[in-house]
């Protein structure tokens, strides 16, 4: 498995769940949820459907599906270019940066150029420490 594919299943797996993981405060990928928020999950999604499989909460219905995705392997958004799957559409969009020959991000200290903000993000830690 190439270090981008590495990479793609490891950012599916963060963002995939949006799921509350008991209570924690802390989303699937590290972020802040409904309660660290100040917001309560029952006023903000509806209702919490709870994974029968692995005890995680989720908020609402979509980020159970999607959430659900994590157990069954299921990846229903595939590249048409090299046939990669996914299991958000958000994911495949990112993915399909890296069959384009676009480099829009650009280091203003050398001649660094990348295709995703996140990776000049990254790039830019070398110029500072």
């Amino acid at each position: 498995m190439s270090s981008f594919e590495e990479e793609s299943l490891a950012a599916d797996n963060r963002e995939s769940l949006h799921c509350l993981s008991g209570g924690t405060g802390r989303d699937a990928d590290g972020g802040m949820n409904q309660e660290e928020n100040g917001e309560d999950d029952q006023e903000r999604s509806g209702s919490l459907i709870k994974c029968e499989e692995c005890g995680i909460s989720c908020a609402g219905k979509s980020h159970y599906d999607v959430h659900i995705r994590s157990h069954t392997g299921e990846r229903p958004y595939i590249c048409k270019v090299c046939g990669f799957g996914f299991t958000q559409k958000g994911n495949l969009r990112r993915h399909m940066k890296i069959h384009s020959d676009e480099k829009p991000f650009e280091c203003s200290i050398c001649s660094y150029k990348c295709r995703r903000r996140d990776a000049l993000n990254g790039h830019m830690r070398i110029h500072s420490g």
